[in-house]
């Protein structure tokens, strides 16, 4: 239905949408576009510049391993299309990357991570709130400049004030940089996670031929995940789901790839590419990376504590038992210990050798005097024998070991296990890229942006990408700054 704007002095204009028109990157529709099952990949719609072609380049190469991380510099004034072209060039590697890891885009508020005063303090009672700050629009004519690897300029930072930050579990305290930084980006990290298998499942309930159930079923299941991802669940929990699927070793991660079409049908490749993994292991490494995520994101929305206790403990008992007959009930008074079934059986025995014994004596001439007793002996000896060898018997080994650990749960954990939360997310085939939009809206983006540098530059390029959206200002203030040192590297 055209819509009509018809304010005073102004001409009657029809606005009418077309069918046919691209949509804006990474927009809803342009994502189902691009992962539908029965439709082709939106093309067009879009200019392209040599410093776009450059960024896509180097995405592919991240995208396939050739590099582990990757930082990229967009400089513009506000409007000119820093937030599009970035977008876009992610949208162009979903498209063109059939061989690698998919990118997972995480775009993120640039000012709430680098900016102290993005978060404001709880004002006293006697203090005024201040008033709201007026920001004129900028001139949008002027291109926005691309600068790839490019770091920001050795600025002395400030102090990090020392009442600000949390507390880790002993006592010391966080830069405020850092944990805004580390709970926003680790926040992205599984709720990017979480949404892009969420959206796999939709094309893996239709073509997966591992399912196990029909497509109604998997949905159902499917939105019994998506509630369940809201309470970050166990590794158990998520494995029961994928096994009752089908989906425990196919995984659905690659059926968010591009569908196109050949021959008149609709093909997807969903196979893993060698530099995921094994492709018969796909879904335990998305279990393994959904459950990490999960792990460090309780660390965020609570407060968890955490006792591992393990005991070792091993017992081994022997006893064997001679046949006990029955006796008299005579016992002596002083005898307060029970006999033992050697002591019972012992008297009998020998009494009965000792009889036949002499039987035979009486009625063999042959036989002397010294031979029955030494037979009488040697049957003496063997009943003791056999007594003492074939009685009660117990023999017991025991070994006991406890081994107690108080887990804890803090900031500096979060930053310990970030490295490793984004190489299982690469395993699981998905690689971050991280966008820190709006920077133009620091006071001084020159020296928050540095500060936030400084603390997490061993992520920033080493284990992941990072695009930093920023005004015109940022990239002038640099070259000068390059100037003014001598041209010394940054």
């Amino acid at each position: 239905m055209p819509l009509t704007a018809t304010p005073q002095n102004v001409p009657r204009v029809n606005y009418k949408l077309k069918d046919d028109g691209a949509p804006e990157p990474l927009s809803r529709l342009a994502l189902r576009k691009l992962r539908a099952f029965d439709e082709d990949i939106p093309k067009g719609g879009h200019m392209e510049s040599d410093s776009f072609k450059r960024v896509v380049y180097e995405l592919l190469r991240y995208c396939h391993g050739e590099i582990d991380g990757l930082s990229v510099l967009v400089a513009g004034q506000r409007g000119a299309g820093k937030t599009t072209l970035v977008k876009l060039a992610i949208q162009r590697v979903m498209t063109e990357c059939t061989k690698g890891l998919m990118p997972l885009p995480l775009i993120l508020h640039g000012p709430t991570i680098i900016d102290p005063k993005a978060v404001a303090e709880k004002p006293k009672e006697s203090e005024m709130a201040p008033p709201p700050v007026t920001v004129a629009a900028a001139d949008a004519a002027v291109p926005p400049i691309v600068v790839v690897n490019n770091p920001a300029p050795p600025v002395t930072p400030a102090p990090a004030p020392g009442g600000n930050g949390s507390a880790n579990a002993d006592g010391s305290k966080v830069p405020e940089e850092k944990e805004r930084a580390l709970r926003l980006i680790v926040t992205a990290l599984y709720r990017g996670l979480s949404l892009a298998l969420y959206d796999a499942w939709l094309a893996a309930a239709r073509e997966a031929p591992e399912r196990r159930r029909t497509e109604h079923e998997l949905l159902a299941l499917r939105a019994h995940l998506d509630l369940r991802l809201e309470r970050a669940p166990d590794p158990d929990v998520l494995r029961k789901i994928w096994e009752r699927a089908g989906f425990l070793h196919s995984g659905v991660a690659f059926y968010l790839r591009p569908a196109t079409k050949k021959d008149g049908r609709t093909v997807r490749d969903s196979k893993p590419p060698e530099i995921a993994g094994i492709p018969s292991d796909q879904g335990i490494r998305e279990i393994v990376a959904l459950a990490s995520c999960a792990d460090a994101y309780r660390v965020i929305i609570s407060k968890p504590q955490e006792i591992l206790a393990r005991k070792q403990q091993s017992e081994y008992a022997q006893e064997v038992k001679f046949a006990m007959p029955q006796g008299g009930d005579k016992k002596k008074d002083d005898d307060t210990k029970p006999k033992s079934a050697a002591e019972k059986v012992t008297p009998p025995v020998l009494g009965t050798a000792a009889g036949g014994l002499a039987a035979v004596v009486a009625q063999s001439g042959e036989i002397t005097t010294l031979a029955a007793s030494v037979g009488t002996g040697l049957l003496v000896w063997l009943g003791s024998w056999v007594a003492m060898t074939y009685g009660t018997r117990t023999a017991r080994q025991e070994m006991r070991r406890e081994l107690t650990m108080d887990i804890k749960w803090d900031i500096d954990r979060l930053e310990r296990d970030l490295p490793l939360l984004l190489k299982r997310v690469k395993d699981a085939g998905f690689a971050p890229i991280i966008v820190l939009d709006e920077l133009d809206k620091v006071d001084n983006a020159m020296q928050s942006l540095n500060n936030f540098l400084k603390l997490t530059k061993h992520i920033v390029t080493d284990q992941s990408a990072f695009m930093f959206l920023t005004n015109r200002d940022y990239y002038e203030n640099l070259v000068a700054k390059e100037q003014l040192d001598g041209g010394r590297a940054l």
